[in-house]
């Protein structure tokens, strides 16, 4: 989690468009510097256990043109985007590590001791997922993570076992 230099309101879209005392000048600066620290941060991450989570599959491959290549309305965009990445837990290597450990530690609290460093991203993939196509309507975290755990068997990736909980919906109704 990097320090941003501005305070973080001055990262927003409204910010971009007048309302905070930063030229454009300014503006192309901070893009440019947290644009290089972001490509930096990525390919560290793409080189690691953590080159398939969402989080970075979002980020990978995004901001290419240089600040002078944006149009106004852009760089608010592309500026907001960055800041919240370089400002999220996961916008490092590290960051996404101590993210991990903190979730399992906190998994394995609430009584969930099959979930581990090796199996976690699998597992937060397809819970994110659920929560993407059926939101917090459907049940509660809890029940999820049971479904998950009572139905992964050998070597199902996460897009298999969703489709079967998809499936296992649909014949419910």
């Amino acid at each position: 989690m990097a320090k941003l230099r501005y305070p973080k309101e001055y990262y927003s879209i409204s910010a971009s468009y007048g309302h905070a005392p930063l030229t454009r000048e300014q503006k192309e600066h901070e893009y440019d510097k947290m644009r290089k620290q972001a490509a930096k941060a990525l390919e560290r991450i793409g080189r690691s256990e953590f080159a398939e989570d969402r989080f970075y599959q979002q980020y990978y491959g995004r901001w290419t043109k240089p600040a002078a290549e944006l149009s106004e309305r852009e760089l608010a965009f592309e500026l907001r985007d960055l800041a919240y990445f370089r400002s999220s837990k996961k916008g490092t290597y590290t960051g996404a590590r101590r993210a991990r450990r903190e979730a399992v530690k906190s998994m394995k609290a609430a009584g969930y001791e099959w979930v581990t460093y090796k199996n976690y991203g699998q597992f937060s993939e397809f819970m994110g997922m659920v929560k993407t196509a059926y939101g917090e309507h459907l049940y509660d975290s809890k029940r999820i993570v049971e479904y998950y755990e009572e139905n992964k068997k050998g070597n199902v990736s996460s897009e298999e076992l969703f489709a079967d909980f998809v499936q296992f919906q649909t014949g419910r109704k």
